[in-house]
């Protein structure tokens, strides 16, 4: 039996059971050499989802754990820091799993969670960013205190990309957080230059990659299809896109003769015309109307539906009770039970926000269903990853929805590039009275802001009093 899982006191050694743990993938292995022969403190593995960051992570561990077994002065600890609850819980089940005594996995935040008591231990602990970032945990000793040079402590950060955001970026703080050895996990890790900065100096250089061609070239992850379908906006749909377009520009145009605190006063109003903006073009009718019709052709296939919009994914469950959808999503009241629902196989439709994009792992599903997304192409890339867990007999299919509005095919052209998608599995279809057809490859400059009534429409604008340009602020 494994060092560490004896170290860790693992019941099944009273039992006799042997733990059989999957061979490494040869990336897992080279990856896993590379985290060996470090020449710094903490290193970052960018990998694309269902690739197996857990499983490498916990050899990671195994490896901290057998390095201290023998030392009976010093004490190893590891900590597992993730975004969200959903993945606390998915961590302590993979260590379950994987050979760990459920007594020996303790927590910091998440709330209430059945069967887990929100109470420490002195060897492993999973947190969240958020409970993390607040205050150093009763399991890491202070520096004046006896535990402390003792201490050899391993900290793994999944979904390390989060460590952009300033309230994020805390829980590593040395104050609150001094560790030993820091491996950060993420299919993007370094979505723009700041977060590289921000992330490099918190946990290490990107020690390895591996993306999407390359695991599918291995067999890594099961293949799929990438289907990207073009949808028709309506008349009165491309009106309201086009006047928060031009107010936008207008905005822009006289903000840069502005004072400084006018300016940012305007730069704040064009910015939330933007989301305004953005939210007319995710809220496109034609999203809810051929997610149905896929949901219908698929309707014997575990699906999930990714949109931006709460009250479409509710619209939409509304409109499919044939279906019997799992909805979760923040304003979910039974968010928590739909999950477990699907989970446990009750249902084969799971309607969700952003809020599942990251790590959520349910490995019978086949059938992904983009409905929106926002046009940077990192949560484009974690979405991505939910339909790329499970091997059937077909490969996994995901739909991708679109307008021919430049915001939108910019998110799916950043997706495209930013995960190397090989083109080989991507297929154009354009949304047509039935079904869909296929259609050539989409092309950027295609994309339109406005129509050929915008001098119109800038005329109107121009004589637009200041009360009445700023009555689609509200």
């Amino acid at each position: 039996m494994d060092s560490w899982r004896t170290y860790l006191g693992k019941a099944a050694q009273n039992t006799g059971d042997v733990i059989l743990k999957p061979k490494l993938y040869d990336w897992q292995e080279a990856a896993l050499t590379k985290w060996n022969n470090r020449s710094d403190q903490g290193m970052a593995i960018a990998a694309v989802t269902g690739a197996g960051k857990t499983r490498l992570a916990m050899e990671v561990m195994q490896g901290h754990f057998d390095e201290w077994v023998d030392w009976p002065m010093q004490h190893a600890m590891v900590t597992i820091v993730v975004p969200r609850k959903a993945l606390m819980i998915q961590w302590r089940e993979d260590l379950i799993e994987w050979g760990i005594d459920a007594s020996q996995i303790g927590r910091l935040g998440g709330g209430s969670i059945k069967g887990w008591p929100n109470k420490h231990t002195t060897t492993i602990n999973i947190t969240t960013f958020a409970s993390l970032s607040k205050k150093r945990p009763a399991w890491i000793p202070y520096e004046d205190q006896d535990g402390f040079d003792k201490m050899r402590h391993l900290v793994v950060v999944d979904e390390c990309h989060n460590l952009r955001g300033a309230q994020m970026r805390n829980a590593l703080a040395s104050h609150i957080c001094p560790r030993d050895a820091t491996l950060g996990l993420s299919a993007t890790p370094h979505p723009t230059e700041e977060a590289s900065r921000i992330i490099t100096n918190l946990i290490g250089e990107i020690g390895f990659t591996y993306r999407y061609a390359q695991a599918l070239a291995d067999g890594v992850i099961p293949p799929f299809r990438l289907n990207l379908v073009k949808l028709p906006i309506e008349e009165q749909e491309l009106n309201d896109i086009e006047n928060m377009t031009l107010k936008i520009n207008r905005i822009m145009r006289d903000m840069y003769n502005a004072d400084r605190i006018e300016g940012a006063r305007m730069k704040a109003i064009a910015q939330n015309f933007g989301t305004q903006r953005k939210r007319i073009i995710n809220r496109v009718r034609s999203r809810t109307h051929m997610a149905i019709r896929v949901l219908n052709r698929h309707q014997d296939r575990p699906t999930l539906v990714f949109h931006e919009s709460t009250e479409d994914v509710d619209r939409l469950a509304q409109m499919t009770p044939h279906l019997n959808p799992a909805v979760y999503h923040s304003k979910a009241s039974k968010g928590d039970a739909a999950l477990q629902a699907f989970k446990d196989e009750e249902t084969d439709h799971l309607y969700s926000c952003l809020s599942l994009t990251e790590g959520f792992n349910v490995p019978r599903v086949r059938i992904a269903i983009m409905m929106s997304g926002p046009n940077a192409p990192l949560r484009r890339i974690q979405t991505l990853g939910r339909c790329l867990r499970g091997k059937g007999n077909a490969p996994n299919e995901i739909y991708l929805f679109y307008v021919n509005h430049k915001k939108d095919l910019e998110g799916v052209q950043n997706l495209i590039e930013s995960a190397d998608i090989p083109p080989q599995i991507i297929t154009n279809y354009q949304m047509e009275d039935d079904w869909m057809v296929e259609i050539p490859m989409i092309k950027m400059q295609k994309a339109y802001d406005a129509t050929g009534r915008e001098e119109e429409l800038l005329a109107t604008l121009e004589n637009m009093t200041f009360d009445e340009f700023m009555s689609g602020f509200n």
